[in-house]
């Protein structure tokens, strides 16, 4: 039936309001809140620090060992983040640090604390200081406190705005429950608790103190203006945060109490404007804090100089500054969320919550762009470039603030990961809900950076004593000689840039600078010092030369010489020193050596240049430095051999002796050349020798560098390296290998095994190799393959410890007794077979002993590292963040440019897109295609054509597969008919050869492919199923199109591929160029044509020039085209040859032409009168064969169009719409493009105004009042003209602001306070498809001016003078505020003149003649003779703009008495100075008139009486008055002043009485504090004045002026706290300028507080002729609006459920005149329409929702259901769903018959609905009967419909159409139930908590685990601290001590939770024979229920006890066990839980 129209008509009512609700809150907002919430938390936890050191732990944690302290290292002014690290860095740890149970929990149970704080010491924790535990725990739980109030506030804000989308209707207030207002406080509560806990937070223990560290700088270098500068924008910021949240707090006490959703909420607008405030202090707060770190990186003079003593104050600033804009940003997000909040009752409800997100996100934009400007300012100002490479100081001890920038740079680099992806697209302003990029960017882990680890590393570089860090910029210094004759070895000598000015000497034999890539992991270069030994041989055996033993010959002579001596012929004697060239010879005798031929032992030279031949002559090496080894009878045929290092030859000598050290002082000189490297003397050979790799010596390398060995092995030092053993190059025997040390002292040595390379440090003695210092109990370690860190550290309390990588692998007790203490040169490396070879880099000292967590290992360069984002492929080469080439196979990072490169130097590096390729070059003439950088591109006016050698054409699939052949062809053979290649010129180009894969055996070959002939073709044998082609081309073939003709049967191909073999092949490979393509099957002959496209291959196509032609130009608009077409494709591309853009191939001329010339109008598109005449312009210089036709119906023209009449052109008579379109036709040519133009005829509207406010062109003008009557025509005329589009406004505003009534017209009234009233009067009259009249009138109406009124108004007689003031006459309003309000006139001038005494007929009186009196002025007027007395006649008018008021007068007589002749004291109270501005008036024009005083201060008493009688004015003792003067004091109490007139009359001195005033000189009280400024939609207000107790708690005494400036100690005095304003009831709004003092007694008064409010009334809500509902065929609706509103009107698509619905706006349409509404073509047609009253100077109204549904047909009424349409009830109140049916005719009865579904379950869930069941098949399940309430919360929906019985009225149908509503029931949250059931276990169980409910509603369970330690163990916990806890995920809890749990069900569906809410589960761990439950309350049962007696419970629930039994068993059990433990025992049988 209509059930499925009725569902959609249901479903969009519903949608609609959900989208509306949507618009309040969308998913990805959420999103972004809680990702926000997650950076604010992150800022503050990296911004706020604790302000001194603390001693924070390392922790070690492991199950196989007790937890312990591994040691203690000290913290400067660590952040939160920091102190929460350093507690979370544990080892092989499998636990979890809760912060808030401050314990660690194990992974398995988070609630259950293992290990307790604090850990106690380990037994080997060697540190001196105890750890600060908790001070940091305390710490970090107010960060924590400040970070979980963020998250629960945007929980509840969440849960508010869900609440509320799910309960708005349609623009309805929400349920009349009012259960937001318990969402909406606890939101306040929130926000409260936030400003509390940050509050806590941010009051420092140790309060700042700039100044402190400003103090000590030179102020030639910060100058002191600066520095105070500094220190008060310091101080700004300090006290506007403190401000701003005390502000925020006291917003919070006037913030609504109530939801502004609830029908009960009121606001306080005024909020807006304190909120505003706020947010300028932040503003000014931001720019001070940019300020100070512009003053101190931008105008400290020297500052590069000065870093080291700048660097204290420079890092505060910037901690600071990062605390102060956290704390900024966190305010600055509390002012906007309490913005959102404010406003919700201002805009429609509605909110659109990303507004509001979006200023959070512009703040988060500010700032990244100032982290961008500090960071490079810090860049500038500490000169962090070189002038060489431009590349960054990266050695951290040459400059502080290298740390600060890199961390500074890694924040914004933070904060610019965050707003990329929003800042990068197209709109400047945040959209959480429209991009990807939103996601993506959640994904990640925001972090920022701690600056406070720039203290640490500064700390650290200040500690440093020695620091050998090598930069590729280091290099040897000078070179000195070798040592010997021969020299040849240099002497390095380097300069590494040490603070302490040393150096080092070495060899070049020894040691080079290299770059390792293995030191990138550390350091930021790659530059290293490599130390080198040669050879690693064993010390060498020295033998002595060997013992020649003579031959023997007969017998030996008794005088023959004993070996080796011998004696001459001519000599007796034997000689000892044989001469060179003789041997021992026979019988002693020296014979002399005999020649040999030249080189024939070239390795025995004689130094005489003979060759030896005898064997028994002791030949020499020739070569110095050499030396042999061998015995008598082979010593001569044994080689020489090159002395070991160390070792050296003397000349002529073939022994071998070691190189010494010379140990005087000279030694190290420069002259001596020696610089303590070893030799014996100037004349040996003994090379170059270090008796070390390096050695350290002073700044002028002549000495060495002594130092005492306790420098740096002592207690508190510190040594540390980063070491490369060359493992290739090792001793082959176990050896104590020397690393660095002192000379004769110690060494810090590696105890070296050879057989398993391994090593153990120690220090050792380096004469001795004796260990001093080892730890025998730890491993020897293998020598690592890479770089390792290794350290040295000696605690203040002896303990030494050595460390590997960070970890500690020995520790020995220390004691500087064990080694040598003199003072002597410190080296590296080892001594001579003592050494290894090794690199070495970042060598430091430092006299501090450093914790492990300050290793270089640790954070020597963590800084720059985290500065580099590897999510977004960045990483570290030199120093700076570069990519990482990891975008793209085929790329490398050069680490010597930093830039990616190809591996393949024959391709090309291409960067696009953010994204890196390594791609082939692009041919010659061709370019890289930035939109697809994988191909190339020729240049405008080219082609591309590929080169090719071969082309193959290939089924698809090269083996037999269905693709590859149509269904129908049984043989499964394949071909083709022809195939045909084309050259650039379209030439076909002949294959040479071809070659198949198989053929039919028939002559079906490949060569008829390309035969010329129509009938033959090739095929494949039968059954292959697939099948190619080669077809081999002319070497220089360049083709451009393929055209390929299948076979027109089912043989031919299907789906192929076409490849090409390129010419530059040299072997055949193919590539594809068309990857797929399907052949048709079809009879008749069809060519298919492919434009070949390059392959993949760049290197396979050409470029070829296009060939050119000139093109005839028709008109001066024709376009010029020089390429003209290759082939018969239009050219579409820059790739292909043909016609570009809009030319097109012209076949006849075979050239490219352009389309025709488009003729032009000669009006252009707009709107027009009726009857004007278009036509055209055509410049063409073609004049014949054209033809121009038109159409008007939107079409374009064709050929068979209307020709357009040129001559006359087209008149259009009537209003219409019309698109004109024309286009020029003519034989053989392309048509021009269609001409187009968009006319809107229209008619003309003049109207007249009665009276006319001119007169024979000048002004007229009216009194008083003048009434406007407007008469408006129409051309063409209208039947009916009616005032309804007729509109005037009198304000200034552009209509429609009011409608025209011609029944009244309009009244002008002047307005008597603004004088002439020059008023503009406009009048807009409009109607559709009519121009507008619009005009603009001034009408002159001139008011009745009161004149002034003189004071004092009744007297006539005065003495002396009369004081007068002539008054601007005023209005007294009692009706606008709760005190007399008075009114003056605006703009009031008031002229006087005095007439002379006798004049009876006195000149007129007007503003040129009269005298100006200036108000307020007093006016003092004496007789000319004073003494004598006169008559006096003042008279006086008034105007205002031009009109003036009738003339006043007024006589006085004038008598004369010195003694009332009184001066008048004035006075005014100045502040800056705190004194009294004192003025004294005679009041007389007598001539030697003197007026005396006298003043005193009095500290008791400010009574006037008193005050007279301490003074007595006495021209002896008083002072004469002759100008202002000011009275001040440092005392405090009341100034009494008094004064005289004196004045002698013939010789008599005459006095007037005494005046005194009292002046309270004590405080002045602060001004009154207004909390309500802006504009509130009211018609009253109770303004609020406040006292301000911030000095003087006191009561406040308020004098008021309201709207006539500030207030004085002479307003209005004010009686309470409360001014009520009240809106005039004849005004649409009313401004307010409130100013008030407090005069509070005995304190002077304050200065004024002003405030302006406006009051604006409120359009009433509109109505309706005809009320919702149902009606026949049609009905007509008339909408109003009273009290001059209008009304607007917006509809609501109700064919499309998507279309969300436009809020009715002032922009709005108005409704029209009347509203006509049928169903024509449907049977029942509903319009939904929201209308609103309007006005420019009121509120709009409410906005009220109409939904009218009109009926095709005569049927009945829709039943009524109740709750309707997004309703609700409750069960737990007894509410029930009604339905109710109406007849329309008597006597007829009706039924109602519906279907009811319930949208929350998945499965079948009975619902118990007290209604009559309808038999199955039925289209509505059930008839009701009576009132209802389903089974289960949720969401139901209902479709009925009314039926009545049989019936004699004449139906259309006997039932109505259906009424569809969805409906919403709560009710009571179900019961939790614990499986299985636990009350006491021993010694742990495991339980699951599950919802009794049966539905399929995901219930939320939330709980909280209390042990018998906890707070709340006894007492329910706040629920903001219980946590959702998902068992299906995590299966059970685990309880293992005395436990209970609080528990509740959180669902959307539930009622508030209160205590009620909360079950609690007690559990109990007893022992075995323990027999009772130690409960905490004796009357809980465990389960949150009280006990009631057993007895009494018997007795009460007996009998119905076991009627229920009954009935539960036989009629219930079967729906309840089903529905209610199916869940539970499922829940069961997973977790494995029994269910006892």
């Amino acid at each position: 039936m209509l059930f499925p129209k009725i569902i959609f008509i249901f479903l969009f009512l519903t949608i609609f309001v959900q989208t509306n609700c949507e618009n309040i809150y969308n998913q990805s907002q959420i999103e972004w809140e809680n990702y926000y919430s997650t950076i604010i938390s992150n800022l503050i936890y990296s911004s706020f620090r604790y302000p001194t050191t603390l001693n924070s732990p390392s922790f070690i944690i492991n199950k196989k060992s007790q937890p312990c302290e591994q040691y203690t290292f000290s913290n400067n002014n660590p952040s939160i983040n920091k102190l929460n690290l350093n507690i979370e860095n544990i080892k092989n740890s499998s636990f979890n640090f809760n912060e808030k149970l401050k314990c660690y929990t194990d992974n398995n149970n988070l609630e259950d604390c293992k290990i307790n704080l604090p850990i106690p010491r380990c037994i080997d924790n060697d540190s001196p200081n105890f750890s600060d535990i908790q001070i940091i725990l305390s710490f970090i739980d107010k960060g924590l406190n400040v970070k979980n109030s963020i998250k629960s506030y945007f929980s509840s804000k969440q849960t508010y705005f869900y609440y509320v989308s799910s309960f708005l209707s349609n623009y309805q207030s929400i349920d009349q429950y009012n259960r937001s207002n318990s969402y909406w406080n606890e939101m306040i509560e929130q926000i409260k608790l936030i400003i509390n806990n940050f509050i806590n937070l941010s009051q420092p223990p140790i309060p700042k103190n700039i100044q402190s560290l400003l103090s000590p700088i030179d102020p030639l270098i910060l100058s002191d203006p600066l520095k105070s500068k500094i220190i008060d924008q310091t101080s700004y910021s300090i006290n506007t945060v403190l401000n701003s949240l005390n502000s925020l707090l006291n917003i919070l006490q006037i913030l609504p109490d109530s939801s502004p959703y609830s029908e009960a909420s009121t606001f306080n607008l005024s909020i807006n404007s304190t909120l505003t405030n706020i947010l300028k202090d932040l503003k000014q707060l931001n720019d001070n804090q940019l300020s100070c770190i512009n003053i101190f990186f931008g105008s400290t003079n020297q500052f590069e100089i000065e870093i080291p003593n700048l660097f204290e104050s420079g890092q505060t600033l910037l901690e600071y500054y990062l605390e102060f804009t956290t704390s900024s940003t966190l305010i600055e997000f509390l002012v906007n969320e309490l913005l959102l909040l404010n406003n919700l009752s201002i805009k429609s409800k509605s909110i659109i919550i990303e507004e509001y997100q979006n200023l959070n996100f512009n703040n988060l934009k500010s700032i990244e762009s100032n982290l961008l400007l500090i960071s490079n300012l810090i860049k500038s100002s500490s000169n962090l470039i070189t002038s060489g490479s431009g590349t960054l100081i990266l050695s951290t001890s040459l400059n502080y603030f290298y740390c600060d920038f890199n961390i500074i740079n890694s924040i914004y680099k933070s904060f610019n990961q965050i707003i990329s992806p929003y800042s990068s697209s197209s709109s400047s302003s945040f959209s959480s809900s429209s991009t990807t990029s939103f996601y993506y960017n959640l994904s990640k882990k925001i972090t920022f950076e701690d600056i406070c680890y720039c203290r640490d590393l500064v700390k650290k570089i200040k500690s440093t004593t020695l620091d050998l860090t090598i930069f590729n910029q280091l290099s040897g210094k000078g070179q000195l000689v070798g040592i010997g004759n021969s020299g040849g070895t240099d002497i390095l000598m380097y300069d590494f840039g040490n603070k302490n000015n040393v150096r080092f000497i070495t060899s070049s034999l020894f040691s080079n600078v290299v770059k390792s890539s293995d030191s990138l992991l550390f350091q930021q270069d790659g530059y290293v010092l490599n130390l080198i030994y040669p050879k690693s041989t064993n010390k060498p055996i020295i033998y002595p030369p060997p013992i020649i033993l003579p031959p023997v010959i007969g017998t030996i002579s008794p005088n023959s010489c004993p070996y080796p001596t011998c004696r001459h012929y001519d000599q007796g004697e034997c000689i000892t020193d044989v001469a060179v060239g003789f041997y021992y010879g026979f019988d002693g005798v020296c014979d002399i050596c005999t020649d040999t031929p030249e080189n024939t032992i070239p390795s025995f030279l004689l130094s005489n240049g003979k060759i030896g031949s005898s064997p028994f002559c002791p030949y020499l090496c020739a070569l110095p430095k050499q030396y042999k080894l061998g015995t008598w009878d082979n010593y001569n045929l044994q080689p020489c051999i090159d002395t070991p290092i160390g070792y050296y030859s003397p000349l002529m000598n073939n022994t071998i002796s070691e190189c010494t050290i010379p140990t005087s002082p000279s030694a190290f000189t420069v002259n001596s050349n020696r610089l303590g490297f070893g030799s014996n003397g100037a004349t040996d050979n003994c090379l170059v020798t270090p008796k070390y790799q390096l050695i350290f010596t002073n700044s002028d390398y002549n000495s060495p560098r002594n130092i005492l060995p306790t420098d740096f092995l002592n207690r508190g030092t510190t040594i540390e390296m980063w070491l490369k053993i060359d493992t290739t190059n090792l001793p082959n025997i176990d050896s104590i290998v020397g690393i660095t040390g002192i000379y004769q002292s110690w060494e810090l040595s590696f105890i070296y095994t050879a057989i398993n390379k391994t090593i153990i440090p120690s220090i050792t003695n380096p004469s001795t190799q004796q260990i001093i210092f080892k730890d025998l109990t730890v491993p020897s370690m293998v020598i690592p393959p890479s770089f390792f860190h290794f350290a040295v550290i000696v605690e203040t309390n002896n303990i030494i410890s050595f460390y590997i990588n960070g970890e500690r692998v020995g520790r020995s007790i220390f004691t500087t007794t064990a080694f040598n203490a003199q003072s002597n040169y410190q080296y590296i490396g080892g001594s001579q077979f003592n050494r290894i070879s090794f690199m070495i880099d970042e060598f430091k000292t430092y006299n501090r002993a450093l914790s492990p967590n300050e290793l270089g290992y640790k954070n020597t360069n963590d800084m720059i590292i985290n500065s580099c984002d590897p999510q977004i492929g960045e990483t570290l080469c030199k120093g700076n963040c570069v990519s990482s080439c990891l975008d793209s196979d085929g790329l490398v990072l050069n680490l010597t440019d930093c830039t990616c490169h190809c591996k393949d130097t024959s391709k090309e590096f291409v960067l696009n897109g953010g994204l890196n390729y390594c791609l082939s070059k692009c041919p010659t003439n061709s370019f890289r295609n930035l939109n697809d950088p994988s191909q190339c591109d020729c240049i405008d006016g080219e082609f591309k054509l590929l080169k090719t050698k071969q082309l193959l054409i290939s089924s698809i699939y090269q083996y037999d597969k269905s693709d590859n052949y149509y269904s129908n062809n049984i043989d499964k053979k394949v071909g083709l008919l022809s195939v045909r290649i084309f050259n650039e010129r379209g030439e076909q180009i002949k294959p040479v050869s071809c070659s198949s894969s198989s053929n039919d055996g028939t002559g079906n070959t490949c060569n008829n492919l390309f035969d010329d002939n129509a009938n033959s073709y090739w095929c494949s044998s039968g059954q292959t199923g697939f099948g190619y082609v080669f077809l081999n081309l002319p070497s220089t073939t360049k083709i451009s199109r393929i055209s390929i003709t299948p076979l027109p049967n089912p043989t031919t191909m299907k789906d192929i591929s076409i490849s090409i073999s390129t010419e530059s092949s040299n072997f055949i490979e193919f590539e594809i160029v068309i990857a797929k393509s399907t052949l048709p099957l079809q009879v008749n002959q069809v060519d298919i044509d492919y434009e070949t496209v390059s392959p993949k291959s760049v290197a396979s196509f050409a470029c070829i020039a296009c060939p050119t032609i000139p093109t005839f130009k028709e008109s001066p608009s024709s376009l010029s085209y020089i390429y003209p077409p290759t082939s018969l494709l239009p050219r579409n591309e820059m790739n292909s040859c043909g016609c570009f853009g809009r030319f097109s191939f012209d076949q006849s001329s075979f050239s490219c032409m352009p389309p025709l010339p488009s003729p032009t109008f000669t009006l252009p598109s707009g709107s027009y009168k009726t009857d004007t005449v278009v036509n055209l312009v055509y410049d063409i210089q073609v004049t014949t064969g054209y033809t121009l036709r038109y159409t008007t119906d939107s079409s374009d023209p064709i050929e068979t169009s209307i020709a357009f009449p040129t001559s006359q052109g087209l008149t259009f008579t009537n209003i219409d719409t019309v698109e004109l379109k024309v286009r020029s036709f003519k034989s053989g040519r392309l048509s021009s493009d269609v001409a187009s133009s968009i006319y809107k005829f229209q008619g003309l509207i003049n109207c007249t105004l009665t009276p006319s406010p001119y007169s024979n062109g000048d002004t007229v003008i009216f009194d008083v009042k003048v009434t406007i009557l407007i008469d408006c025509k129409t051309t063409p005329s209208i039947n009916s003209i009616s005032s309804s589009w007729i509109y005037y406004s009198t304000d200034l505003s552009d209509p429609p602001s009011n409608k025209y009534n011609p029944k009244y017209g309009v009244d002008l009234i002047a307005e008597p306070t603004i004088g002439m009233n020059n008023i503009s009067f406009k009048v807009l009259s409009k109607l559709d498809q009519y121009f507008s009249f619009t005009g603009d009138f001034i009408y002159k109406v001139q008011p009745t001016i009161p004149p002034p009124i003189i004071s004092p108004p009744n007297q006539i007689n005065f003495t002396n003078s009369v004081p007068l003031k002539i008054l601007i006459p005023s209005i007294e309003d009692t009706t606008s505020t709760s005190i007399t309000t008075i009114i003056y006139y605006k703009n009031y001038s008031i002229f006087y003149d005095i007439v002379d005494q006798g004049i009876t007929n006195p000149p007129p009186l007007n503003s040129s003649s009269g005298i100006e009196y200036f108000k307020d002025d007093y006016l003092v007027i004496q007789c000319t003779t004073p003494e004598f007395g006169c008559l006096l006649h003042l008279r006086a008018i008034g105007c205002i703009n031009q009109a003036c008021s009738r003339i006043t007068q007024k006589y006085f007589k004038l008598t004369f008495d010195f003694d009332q002749l009184l001066p008048t004291i004035k006075s005014k109270y100045q502040k800056d100075s705190n004194s009294y501005l004192i003025t004294i008036q005679s009041n007389s024009l007598l001539v030697g008139l003197k007026t005396l005083y006298q003043y005193t201060l009095i500290k008791s008493s400010s009574d006037l009486s008193v005050c007279q009688s301490s003074l007595d004015i006495q021209v002896s003792n008083s002072l004469e008055y002759l100008n202002p003067f000011n009275i001040s004091s440092i005392e405090k109490g009341y100034y009494c002043i008094c004064s005289k007139n004196f004045k002698n009359f013939f010789n008599k001195l005459l006095s007037s009485k005494q005046i005194c005033k009292v002046l309270v000189y004590t405080y002045q009280m602060d001004p009154p504090i207004f909390l309500q400024y802006g504009e509130y939609i009211s018609n009253s207000l109770d303004f609020g004045i406040y006292p301000n107790n911030k000095n003087f708690q006191h009561i406040g005494s308020f004098k008021v002026e309201v709207g006539n400036g500030d207030a004085t100690e002479d307003s209005q005095p004010l009686n309470g706290t409360n001014l009520i304003l009240k809106l005039s009831p004849s005004l649409s709004f009313q401004k307010f300028s409130i100013s008030a003092i407090d005069c509070p007694k005995d304190f002077i008064c304050s200065e004024p507080s002003n405030s302006e409010i406006i009051l604006r009334d409120r359009c009433p809500d509109p109505y309706v002729s005809k009320p919702s509902g149902t009606y026949y065929k049609n009905v007509t609706i008339y909408g109003n609006c009273d009290n001059g509103c209008l009304p607007v009107i917006e509809f609501i698509n109700s064919s499309n459920q998507n279309d969300p619905a436009t809020i009715p706006s002032r922009e709005s349409q108005l409704f029209p005149s009347s509203l006509f509404l049928s169903s024509p073509n449907s049977e029942e047609t509903i319009t939904i329409f929201l209308m609103m009253c309007v006005n420019s100077f009121k509120a709009n109204s409410n906005i009220l929702d109409f939904i009218y549904t009109v009926e095709k047909y005569l049927r009945p009424n829709k039943p009524l259901i109740n709750p309707g349409q997004g309703g609700y009830l409750d069960k737990s109140k007894n509410q029930f769903i009604t339905m109710s049916c109406t007849t329309l005719y008597p006597g007829e009865s009706c039924s109602i018959f519906f279907s009811i579904k319930y949208s929350n379950s998945k499965s079948n869930i009975p619902l118990l609905i007290d209604a009559i069941k309808q038999p199955t098949g039925s289209t509505y399940d059930y008839q009701y009967v009576g009132k209802f309430t389903p089974n289960y919360v949720g969401v139901y929906y209902i479709v009925a419909i009314a039926s009545v019985e049989k019936s004699n009225q004449p139906y259309d149908y006997l039932y109505s159409t259906e009424a569809t509503v969805s409906i919403t029931v709560y009710g009571d949250r179900p019961l939790i139930e614990m499986v299985p059931l636990v009350t006491t276990f021993h010694p742990s169980t495991q339980i699951s908590l599950v919802s009794s409910s049966t539905t399929d509603i995901n219930d939320l369970i939330f709980i909280y685990i209390s042990n018998f330690n906890d707070t709340y163990y006894k007492s329910i916990p706040p629920l903001y601290n219980f946590k959702n806890y998902d068992f299906l995920i995590n299966n059970y809890l685990k309880i293992s001590e005395n436990t209970t749990i609080y528990a509740y069900i959180q669902g959307k569906y539930y009622n508030l939770i209160d205590d009620n809410s909360i079950q609690s589960f007690s559990l109990y761990n007893i022992k075995p024979n323990q027999t009772e439950n130690p409960s905490p309350n004796d009357n809980d049962d465990g389960n949150g229920n009280s006990k009631i007696n057993p007895l009494i419970f018997l007795l009460l629930l007996l009998i119905p006890l076991i009627i229920g039994i009954l009935v539960y068993r036989f009629i219930l059990y079967k729906y309840y066990l089903k529905h209610k433990y199916f869940k539970i025992l499922k829940k069961s049988i997973k977790t494995g839980l029994k269910t006892e």
